[in-house]
């Protein structure tokens, strides 16, 4: 099963924590980043490359994916 991990924009430091913990629970997957990221957020990846295997926002096609997780928003 292929699965998609995301969260909200304006990505913060807590979005970044979840997105490595949801990483762990799904290790095959696919981390997507959204278009607009905190200046923390962007200054922790810049300096840990290595933190957080990801592609940024990208034309990514629905039937590539069986799961979806969204995490650290409150609505979708």
């Amino acid at each position: 099963m292929k699965t998609l991990i995301t969260t909200h924009n304006a990505m913060d430091l807590d979005s970044l924590g979840a997105l490595i913990a949801a990483r762990k629970l799904y290790p095959e997957s696919v981390v997507v980043l959204p278009g607009t990221k905190g200046k923390d957020v962007i200054k922790v990846l810049s300096e840990n490359p290595d933190v957080l295997d990801y592609v940024e926002d990208a034309n990514l096609k629905e039937a590539d994916f069986d799961r979806v997780v969204i995490v650290d928003t409150v609505n979708i």
